[in-house]
């Protein structure tokens, strides 16, 4: 039998004690580190994300949506759902964690209303986003309201802004293109007197009136798959407007198929009979 002496013993009891206690401080100030790290991190990753919103709003402005997506989120990493809840199609702010909360409490502060929006897709996907609303076309008062405040409204004006002018822009090409349209229509029902004309001497009971062109006189609906036939509602353009004025004038216009024959060139007229 090993006798310790009483002295040694509460010695190397002491010993213990303080290798425990440093190893528990070592083990704690690592766990701090480690935490320090992720804070950081996910402050970066926040910030990153924050930076984005002004831009993300301007952007959907621009589509005249009344949205934007701030963040998506990941379960387990950006939220974390107690345990036994089964209510996959709802997520609760107070289950945000890491960057996902430090955006959504910057959103928050700086008054642009976030929520946790659900999403799912046919293929089994689904997750939740953070997404800021707006309303059209009031404004909050931006008094003692945060930077990222202001400038995501600045963005969402300025894609306001933007979307008028690219609509503005877009009705005069449109008005270009019809008074284009008309002109060319103006020409070719011009010339539908002097066609039968020359068709009546020729002998013939039929006058071709207009050549249609794919894609631009017509545009056949997908899956289509009979090509020799067309239909009077896929006319577009001036065809649509030399269609429409023979049927007012009582020409009784036809839309007549033809080919060479050999299966190489085949297309659509816009033919009268009498």
């Amino acid at each position: 039998m090993i006798i310790i002496d009483t002295n040694e013993l509460k010695g190397l009891t002491q010993q213990a004690i303080d290798d425990g206690r440093r190893e528990a401080e070592r083990i704690a100030r690592e766990q701090a580190e480690a935490q320090e790290r992720q804070r950081r991190q996910d402050r970066v990753k926040a910030d990153g994300i924050i930076a984005q919103i002004p831009g993300r709003a301007c952007t959907a402005a621009k589509a005249q949506q009344s949205y934007a997506v701030v963040m998506s989120l990941r379960d387990r990493t950006d939220f974390n759902r107690p345990a036994g809840d089964e209510q996959w199609g709802f997520c609760s702010e107070y289950w945000l964690t890491g960057a996902a909360v430090l955006v959504w409490d910057a959103c928050r502060a700086s008054r642009l209303q976030p929520e946790l929006q659900y999403w799912y897709e046919d293929s089994g996907d689904s997750g939740f986003n953070i997404v800021i609303h707006w309303t059209d076309p009031q404004k909050p008062d931006l008094a003692g309201a945060y930077e990222l405040y202001q400038l995501t409204w600045q963005a969402i004006e300025e894609g306001r802004r933007d979307a008028e002018r690219i609509a503005h822009e877009k009705a005069e090409a449109e008005e270009r293109e019809r008074q284009a349209e008309q002109v060319l229509a103006n020409s070719i029902i011009a010339q539908i007197p002097e066609r039968a004309r020359a068709a009546a001497r020729a002998k013939q009971s039929y006058a071709i009136v207009m050549g249609l062109r794919s894609g631009t006189d017509y545009r056949e609906p997908l899956g289509n798959r009979n090509h020799a036939t067309l239909s009077e509602h896929w006319l577009t353009g001036a065809a649509r407007l030399v269609w429409d004025a023979c049927v007012n004038s009582k020409l009784k216009p036809e839309l007549q198929y033809w080919h060479d024959g050999f299966g190489v060139n085949s297309g659509f007229n816009i033919v009268i009979h009498w």
